[in-house]
């Protein structure tokens, strides 16, 4: 491995070197980092929602966790950048074109099509997940990516745990993804997915949800609270009238 002469992209819990391996291939090695302050925020950030009160845990993953974690993963066909060894470092591939899901989301040059179909493969991708007991955790907008298309997760520094692990985990990405879409043109597509998703407590992810656009009202990425508001009330008008029998036209919703 051949050190690049480049600033390296610094993370809450990891600062990631540039470097090319071998065949000229540029690669990014990963190197933990400690972040009380960060970890106490995140902590407080899950209290605040209920899920420590449920029995929920939260914890760093060492880096040879993150690794084992992430091949794991990557190995069962979900779409997680995997790592490889380095040396003695651990290291994963440099996409060069990847973009957040909130920079995707809101790029006028992006088609809602385009959109939509983004946000579908990362829900119903989540639950393929969590259907095999993988819970990636800490699903912000910036470790939800999008290469040439393509949504991947990344970083997996934060462990959860617990019987509500994965309803914590979808309402994480439920809410950054509601954040990220100013102009709303996936909420009915979330809308529709999460009032069909059957693996989950659907009241307990909802409560959690809320307990997000509660936490963040003031930073910024909050100022969503409303838009939550009804996109909790149409999931559970929808749930509702699913477990009648009945045939839901349209999202349900004035969004």
């Amino acid at each position: 491995m051949t050190h690049i002469d480049k600033d390296p992209l610094e993370g809450g819990f990891n600062t990631n070197f540039f470097q090319t391996d071998i065949k000229g291939n540029l690669v990014l090695s990963r190197v933990p980092k400690p972040n009380r302050d960060l970890f106490e925020n995140i902590l407080y950030e899950f209290r605040a929602i209920g899920f420590t009160a449920d029995g929920g845990r939260v914890q760093r993953r060492s880096i040879e966790e993150q690794v084992h974690f992430a091949n794991s993963a990557a190995s069962k066909g979900l779409p997680v950048l995997p790592f490889f060894k380095s040396g003695e470092q651990w290291s994963m591939p440099y996409l060069e074109n990847i973009v957040p899901i909130d920079e995707y989301l809101r790029s006028a040059d992006v088609a809602d099509q385009e959109k939509n179909m983004a946000v579908f493969d990362l829900l119903t991708g989540l639950e393929r997940a969590h259907r095999q007991n993988i819970i990636y955790g800490d699903r912000w907008s910036g470790n939800m990516i999008v290469d040439n298309g393509k949504v991947m997760h990344i970083d997996f520094d934060l462990e959860l745990s617990g019987d509500y692990a994965r309803e914590a985990d979808l309402a994480q990405t439920l809410y950054h993804l509601i954040w990220a879409d100013a102009s709303r043109a996936t909420l009915p597509l979330i809308i529709g997915v999460v009032s069909k998703l059957g693996n989950y407590d659907i009241h307990k992810t909802l409560h959690y949800l809320e307990g997000f656009s509660q936490f963040f009202t003031d930073t910024p990425v909050g100022g969503v609270g409303e838009t939550v508001t009804q996109v909790v009330d149409a999931i559970t008008i929808q749930k509702q009238s699913r477990s009648k029998g009945a045939i839901i036209i349209g999202n349900g919703t004035h969004l």
